[in-house]
């Protein structure tokens, strides 16, 4: 659909995006964009920061607006509708024009003070610098489940990393290349983030409680968000062969040693072993369904996301201006103009 095609850049023209992805945060916002901004204007970059609001219905996109009167090189995304976090990043990385690109959270539990950091880090030949959260003010049950979910997903994909949940990373656009299909859209999803990196780190972070709202992430959503170790990566699949392999096996002669009355009590067995394997398919079945509704959106030609309008200050930050000019007047606010589903 071309409506969305006309903002995707050609190749980059700025050092920094910052990409966040916000929905309901009416509350947060402010500070959220004050926070970027600071941290960002002393440093000597040309930047953008991309927010993207996710249908919010409490006046966020209101806020996110009236914040470009103040903040240079902000750039609102309004999307047609809500589509979730992953797919609201995918837009925002879907127009970014900066050589590296920033994610973060939009309810501050990430700490915009971190940003250099992650800059710094960049000298070190790294293009991807992720982060792992050394302490985190969230409940006991939550940090149990994200603990053996990293477990799990860095046996799927082989990747050694601490903490696959924390969303506040930097990366090179070459990355964000890799995960574009034919039209310009781009498909996040974290595991591909670290499979397509060349060099990768982190660096430790505190992620605080959130001030005001409440977590969008179900325990479904979470669920979903996970499925993509099991399609993203080979070794999953390696491990379903092998466990084949070794289940036709170790049936095999258990089933011959019953016939020959070595093992009489083997028919005990059958119950729990059969249903454990019909969990496993039906789970199996549940992710090669989720992969198939995905694959006929392809084929159909239905985007991810799409942008209603995009809303810009005038002219990125930081870029070929000194702090004095930077800081002499307002930008003056762009709209893009609104998409329609016949343009």
């Amino acid at each position: 659909m071309q409506q969305n095609q006309r903002y995707f850049p050609s190749a980059p023209s700025l050092d920094l995006s910052v990409v966040i992805a916000v929905y309901n945060e009416v509350e947060i916002a402010p500070e959220l964009l004050r926070r970027c901004n600071e941290v960002l204007s002393a440093t000597d970059q040309s930047y953008e920061i991309v927010v993207v609001d996710d249908g919010s219905a409490d006046g966020t996109l209101d806020v996110l607006k009236a914040a470009m009167a103040h903040i240079r090189g902000l750039r609102v995304v309004e999307l047609y509708r809500n589509v979730g976090q992953v797919a609201a990043i995918s837009a925002g990385m879907s127009i970014a024009r900066g050589q590296w690109i920033l994610m973060m959270d939009g309810d501050l539990q990430h700490r915009p003070e971190d940003i250099p950091r992650f800059l710094a880090k960049r000298t070190e030949g790294f293009d991807l610098i992720a982060s792992y959260r050394e302490k985190r003010q969230e409940s006991l049950r939550r940090r149990l489940i994200t603990r053996l979910m990293n477990v799990t997903n860095r046996v799927l994909i082989g990747v050694k990393i601490s903490d696959f949940g924390s969303a506040f990373r930097l990366l090179r656009s070459e990355i964000i290349a890799l995960m574009k299909d034919r039209d310009g859209y781009v498909h996040y999803n974290t595991p591909d983030l670290f499979i397509n990196a060349r060099k990768s780190t982190e660096i430790p972070i505190v992620q605080v409680s959130r001030k005001s709202g409440s977590s969008k992430w179900t325990m479904l959503a979470f669920v979903m968000f996970n499925f993509d170790f099991l399609v993203t990566a080979m070794r999953p699949v390696l491990i379903a062969v092998w466990g084949a392999v070794a289940g036709t096996i170790v049936g095999s002669l258990l089933y011959i040693l019953h016939l020959v009355g070595v093992i009489p009590g083997v028919q005990a067995l059958t119950g729990p072993v059969s249903i454990i394997l019909i969990s496993a398919i039906i789970f199996m079945l549940a992710v090669i369904w989720r992969e198939t509704v995905r694959l006929r959106k392809a084929a159909l030609g239905t985007p991810p996301f799409i942008i209603k309008n995009v809303f810009e200050a005038a002219g990125p930050a930081n870029a070929a201006a000194s702090p004095g000019e930077r800081d002499a007047a307002p930008p003056k606010v762009q709209s893009m103009t609104k998409l329609h589903s016949g343009d």
